[in-house]
């Protein structure tokens, strides 16, 4: 039998997939609204239920790679 792997997964699940902290993920979902595409990585379900696309999200890290040192 096949395994199931979700598209959408909650804050708390994908701070353990990428092995950092839920204020890490939540911080890089600010950074996600700000630039505007939170409708297309994310879904706000409730006040406090978050849902984070997997692989739009790693889409949207991999694109921030070395962005930081680009800035200086």
């Amino acid at each position: 039998m096949e395994s199931v792997q979700p598209k959408y997964v909650p804050v708390s699940t994908l701070a353990k997939i990428w092995g950092r902290s839920k204020m890490y993920i939540y911080r890089r979902i600010d950074m996600i609204r700000n630039e505007g595409r939170f409708n297309e990585i994310c879904m706000q379900l409730g006040p406090q239920q978050t849902l984070v696309h997997v692989e739009k999200f790693e889409a949207w890290m991999k694109g921030q790679h070395m962005k930081w040192l680009k800035g200086a």
